[in-house]
């Protein structure tokens, strides 16, 4: 077992519950056997990486958050709006 293992699959599994669906539905989205599935599960055993990126992209998260519990950065988009933002907030107060 990886040490990195136990907390992705809780992670996964919260969000599983978070999102309403089930481990069924997610093997099915990411069109891999259910069997392949629970034994990465229960064996607590991390996927290969690009079933992991699946994953995440399945769950609405990112790699780095089912792996490490952070969440990324955010994008370069994300911080020229925010700059943006203030500017136009700073001409509305003025």
């Amino acid at each position: 077992m990886d040490d990195l293992a136990a907390p992705f699959w809780e992670r996964v599994n919260q969000l599983i519950k978070t999102q309403k669906t089930t481990q069924e539905d997610l093997a099915k989205s990411l069109n891999i056997p259910f069997g392949t599935y629970r034994g990465w599960n229960a064996y607590k055993r991390l996927p290969d990486v690009s079933s992991g990126h699946r994953i995440a992209q399945a769950l609405n998260t990112s790699v780095e958050y089912l792996v490490s519990g952070a969440h990324p950065e955010t994008s370069a988009a994300d911080e020229a709006l925010d700059k943006i933002q203030a500017v136009i907030n700073q001409y509305r107060n003025t």
